[in-house]
């Protein structure tokens, strides 16, 4: 059996059709050798006697059953089909009778396997054979209506190509017509274009140009209106500071000058501290909320009386200095009877050489002291005779206070150059109602409110002619503007000892005018003349000069740089000043002063006088006489302080002034005899007045506090500097666009008639193959007894070594469809399957070797191994028979599949 298994028939079958044309060629020249070579083994089998060989297996020996022809045939016919022919594995039998019947039966089941076979592949060739029919009928219709259609479309073409002919000549020409017009149309276009452009930039640079300049004067308006608000602000804060600037340069002075008096004031009293040591306390009394004097006084030796409604009459318009117009006095004025009570002012009518006193009692705060010694005052008697008046009968009018410290004012018509001069003794009482002995003590009385005047003040009620200016405006031409400081109705008037100012603005009509550094207002000069009946101006010039006067009527009301007069007085009634850099006017009324002097005086006699520093009153030593020797009414007049205080300053002559000590002075009373004299009217033809006070508040310098402080000026605002604008471009000619060209209708040329597809033809039906079935067959074996058992051969024979049990041997296949090929094996391991190939090549196949145990030793192949089966032919013969018959049949589909292709 180990030869069957080393030599076992290779199985073939036949390959499809798609076999390459190469392994046909190979095929043919196999098959030449190998049919030859089959052929004789088939024809040697019918006489040749069928042998069998001896195998022993497994400690068992078995004899070969030959194969009977008709296996063969069946086998051979089966090839012949070109069906795979496949045999499996051997069967042992139990007899040969057995033996052949399963012979017979794989006989049977072969020749049915090729009979099934062949009718599959007549019934495939049948059914191919009537497809076939119909689909050449079907192509054949189909070729016939290509062939009309083709015939049409080439009667078509022929039209197709003459209409062509023509149409194209006609293009030609309007496409060059069209062409020309569509050259000259775009050159023009892009003259055109570039005309555009340039209009277009030319707009461009204009509204540009336009549109910078709008928001450059936009801003520069917007910065002027900023500027013109400033301005305004700037121009009121500059007509105030020039006020207040005056107001602090009074002030200033007059601090100075405190500050001044008071130092050395203090260097005095460090020097001379007994000097000024007081010991009399004399002052109006001070009273609570709500709580009235206690004071009373008694009237002596007064002998007449003003009535309350004499009062009322004298002093009817309100002027203080009526009140002693003694030649206004009627009889119904006088009374002898004292119409007033004992605290009340008293009003008296005295003439010269009357005496009278007054004696005040109450007095709850008035005292002297002496050392440690404190006395109260508690009664004062003013002793008084009245030496001289100025009126004509001699007559006089005293106003008598309830506080002695205030004490009296005397007065009366002035008709003569004769002083008012008052004597007066004073005694001061204590609570015992002792004189007290004023040589004891250092009492300092007050001599204050010692007035000196060459005249009074007056203004004219002259109003001066409004004054012309110019400047330029904001064009740059020069304009002129006017300003009426008194178009609101007032009147020059004073404010105490000083003028009311008046300040405004000039009024350019439309004119915008813009007054500053670089554009200052100027001050036009008016002179005026007497033409006909009349003064007109005749005369206009332009001056540098920031201040000028304006004449009252006696020059025409001129306005200029001249001291106006009229016959020998002063014809200036004010002066305008104008700000040039602000615009700021202003007119200041001058004051005017009458001609009739008044002097203050108070004769001391021998008693010790107490200068104050830098007061105007000093005393003269040969007539024992404290007064101011030059006036100490006016500033505008020489004086450092005025009198009378006004809305901007404090005057000296109040008792509350810190400039009280400048028209005052100081003496130690050691006896109480003094006398009181003013000399001339208060006012040129009006009443001469001496109000004289009697206390101790001396008007010692005091120290003026904190120094006032100097105004600022205020910051103009800087005026926007106007933009320098964009020249504005002209605007370029729009250019008119170009008329489009009307081009020609370019003649359509036919279109070539399509031509027919060719049809596609249904190609051939493919024939179905008939899947080949494989058929397998078996040899079959058979047991020897121990009789039939054949002797051994001369040769040697190894003797097999007992195997306990057969390994698992995969078995290799050669065939192009592998299957596994069972083995009797208790645990069968599948075989590696090689990949089919186009043109096999049969190789005998050595026996795997078992794995875990050692490899047995192979079974010694007979000599009479080849020879056992003369009927079946080589291995070697089997497949190169099959090989040229699958050849064959490869090579001769592949050729008929070409054909029909073709």
């Amino acid at each position: 059996m180990s030869s069957l298994k080393n030599n076992k028939t290779i199985k073939y079958a036949l390959r499809k059709t798609s076999v390459a044309f190469g392994s046909v060629a190979v095929a043919t020249v196999i098959a030449a050798a190998g049919i030859a070579t089959v052929s004789a083994d088939e024809t040697s089998s019918v006489t040749t006697p069928v042998t069998t060989s001896t195998t022993t297996v497994a400690g068992e020996e078995t004899k070969e059953v030959a194969v009977p022809e008709k296996l063969e045939e069946a086998k051979t016919a089966a090839t012949n089909e070109g069906l795979e022919v496949k045999e499996t594995e051997t069967k042992k039998q139990d007899s040969e009778e057995a033996a052949a019947k399963d012979y017979e039966k794989q006989v049977t089941d072969i020749n049915k396997t090729v009979a099934d076979y062949k009718a599959e592949v007549a019934a495939n060739q049948e059914a191919y054979e009537k497809e076939k029919a119909e689909v050449d009928a079907k192509n054949a219709a189909t070729q016939a209506n290509y062939d009309k259609e083709l015939a049409a479309y080439n009667e078509k073409l022929t039209a197709y190509k003459k209409e062509l002919t023509e149409k194209s000549a006609e293009k030609t020409a309007v496409e060059k017509s069209n062409e020309e017009a569509r050259v000259a149309y775009e050159k023009a276009l892009e003259e055109y274009n570039t005309a555009l452009a340039a209009y277009n930039a030319s707009v461009t640079a204009n509204q540009e140009a336009t549109e910078s300049n709008k928001l450059a004067q936009a801003e520069y308006e917007a910065k002027l209106a900023d500027y013109k608000t400033k301005k305004a602000a700037y121009d009121e804060a500059q007509a105030a500071y020039l006020i207040e600037l005056e107001i602090y340069n009074k002030k200033k002075a007059q601090y100075d000058d405190a500050k001044d008096a008071f130092n050395k004031m203090v260097a005095e009293r460090g020097g001379n501290p007994e000097k000024y040591k007081q010991d009399l306390t004399f002052l109006s009394e001070e009273l609570a909320d709500g709580e009235t004097t206690k004071i009373t006084h008694q009237t002596t030796g007064l002998t007449t009386y003003l009535t309350k409604e004499g009062h009322s009459r004298m002093y009817g318009d309100g002027k203080a200095t009526k009140m002693y117009e003694t030649k206004n006095l009627q009889d119904s004025d006088l009374t002898t009877t004292n119409p007033y009570a004992n605290n009340e002012i008293e009003w008296g009518v005295v003439k010269v050489g009357d005496k009278f006193d007054v004696t005040y009692t109450g007095l709850t705060q008035a005292k002297i002291v002496k050392g440690s010694e404190e006395k109260r005052i508690a009664k004062v008697v003013y002793k008084y005779e009245v030496k001289s008046l100025p009126s004509s009968d001699g007559k006089g009018i005293v106003q008598i206070y309830n506080d002695p410290a205030v004490t009296m004012t005397i007065g009366s018509s002035t008709d003569t150059e004769n002083p008012v001069t008052v004597g007066v003794d004073i005694e001061f009482y204590d609570e015992n109602d002792q004189l007290i002995d004023l040589s004891q003590h250092n009492a300092i009385l007050a001599l204050n409110s010692l007035n000196h005047w060459n005249g009074a003040s007056y203004v004219e009620n002259d109003k001066p002619r409004p004054l012309v200016v110019e400047a330029k405006d904001s064009e740059g031409n020069t304009v002129r503007g006017t300003w009426d400081p008194y178009s609101d109705g007032t009147e020059p008037k004073l404010d105490g000892a000083n003028v009311v100012v008046k300040s405004g603005k000039a009024d350019f009509g439309s004119a915008e005018v813009d007054i500053n550094a670089d554009n200052p207002l100027k001050i036009v000069a008016q002179k005026a003349t007497w033409v006909d009946d009349a003064f007109k101006v005749t005369e206009e010039t332009t001056v540098d000069a920031t201040t000028v006067n304006a004449s009252g009527g006696g020059n025409g009301h001129s306005v200029g740089t001249e001291d106006y007069t009229f016959g020998d007085k002063s014809d200036v009634i004010g002066s305008y000043t104008v700000d040039a850099t602000s615009g700021v006017l202003r007119y200041t009324p001058k004051m005017k002063h009458q001609d009739t002097p008044h002097v203050e005086s108070v004769n001391i006699g021998d008693k010790e006088f107490i200068k104050l520093p830098n007061s105007s009153v000093d005393q003269d030593s040969s007539t024992k006489e404290v007064s101011a020797k030059e006036q100490n009414q006016y500033m505008d007049q020489g004086a450092t302080f005025n009198a009378d205080s006004s809305s901007e300053t404090k005057g000296w002559d109040d008792p509350t002034s810190p400039y009280l000590y400048y028209g005052g002075a100081a003496v130690i009373l050691k006896d109480g005899h003094l006398e009181f004299t003013a000399k001339g009217a208060n006012a040129t033809g009006e009443a001469t007045i001496y109000w004289f006070s009697i206390n101790s508040n001396v008007g010692f310098p005091q120290d003026p506090g904190e120094e006032p402080v100097k105004p600022t000026e205020p910051t103009p605002p800087v005026k926007p500097e106007k933009p320098e604008l964009t020249e504005v471009p002209t605007v370029k000619e729009k250019p008119v666009p170009p008329t489009e060209p009307e081009y020609k209708t370019v003649p359509v040329l036919p279109s070539e008639p399509v031509k027919p597809e060719a049809p596609e033809l249904v190609k051939d039906p493919v024939k179905k193959e008939t899947e080949k079935p494989v058929v397998e067959w078996n040899k079959n074996v058979v047991l020897i007894k121990e009789n039939e058992k054949p002797q051994p051969k001369p040769e040697p024979k190894p003797e097999p070594k007992p195997e306990p049990k057969p390994e698992p041997k995969p078995e290799p296949k050669p065939e192009p469809k592998p299957e596994p090929k069972p083995e009797p094996k208790p645990e069968p391991k599948p075989e590696p399957k090689p990949e089919p190939k186009p043109e096999p090549k049969p190789e005998p196949k050595p026996e795997p070797k078992p794995e875990p145990k050692p490899e047995p030793k192979p079974e010694p192949k007979p000599e009479s191994s080849k020879k056992s089966l003369p009927n079946t032919g080589s291995v070697e013969q089997s497949f190169m028979t099959y090989s040229a018959l699958i050849g064959l049949a490869t090579a001769g589909y592949a050729l008929s599949r070409k054909k029909k292709e073709d």
